[in-house]
């Protein structure tokens, strides 16, 4: 039977990872960037698009 030493587990800590006085945010390619959320959707940039309202669909249907 295999014992483990004292003080030691098998989860992984975050000093064993990013060291002892780093943080995430520290480690490049981590942060998402402003570039990455500033996209708008193409329903937004064109009003051809976007779905329409729903009385417009009722009306269209009836």
């Amino acid at each position: 039977m295999k014992t483990r030493e004292l003080g030691r587990t098998n989860f992984i800590d975050t000093a064993d990872v990013y060291g002892p006085h780093r943080e995430p945010e520290d480690i490049v390619g981590t942060d998402i960037g402003p570039l990455d959320v500033s996209s708008t959707p193409p329903s937004v940039q064109l009003p051809s698009l976007r779905r329409r309202s729903a009385d417009e669909r009722t009306a269209v249907a009836r």
